[in-house]
């Protein structure tokens, strides 16, 4: 049930964000792949236990400097262990937005991710072991 009610107030709070803020959809992007060899920018960059990935947003893939959110879709793949990742403009976070329970998962979630003044999110790996991070941009707030 625990989990079933973060679902629900994330769905609420997505809907009430669609609402009331300025969005902008696009077509989906994959922004970063930190798997060995995907031919993206941040390939070979797993995230190691503790470790964090800034990821500038704003000003950057067609989203506009002034943007505030980003709707982005988070992956945590080829997982060696529990854990989660925390995304946050400034890295310290107290909740987690995506978690797994075990090896070889591939677990995705939606996430509305508040952008900094200087359009970037930090990505936290909050498991004891290494992990592969997808992230696909399907908009923005501004």
């Amino acid at each position: 049930t625990k989990i079933a009610m973060r679902e629900l107030k994330s769905f609420l709070l997505l809907s009430l964000a669609l609402i009331i803020l300025p969005t902008f959809p696009m077509t989906p992007t994959r922004i970063v792949d930190t798997r060995p060899n995907s031919g993206y920018m941040d390939q070979n960059m797993t995230l190691g236990p503790g470790s964090s990935l800034a990821l500038k947003i704003a000003g950057t893939n067609t989203v506009p400097a002034n943007a505030t959110a980003a709707v982005i879709n988070v992956t945590a793949t080829d997982t060696l262990g529990w854990g989660y990742l925390t995304i946050s403009p400034t890295g310290i976070n107290s909740t987690s937005d995506l978690n797994w329970i075990g090896q070889n998962e591939s677990v995705a979630n939606l996430d509305i991710a508040t952008l900094s003044p200087n359009g970037y999110i930090i990505i936290t790996n909050g498991s004891a072991t290494s992990v592969d991070v997808v992230i696909d941009l399907f908009g923005y707030f501004s």
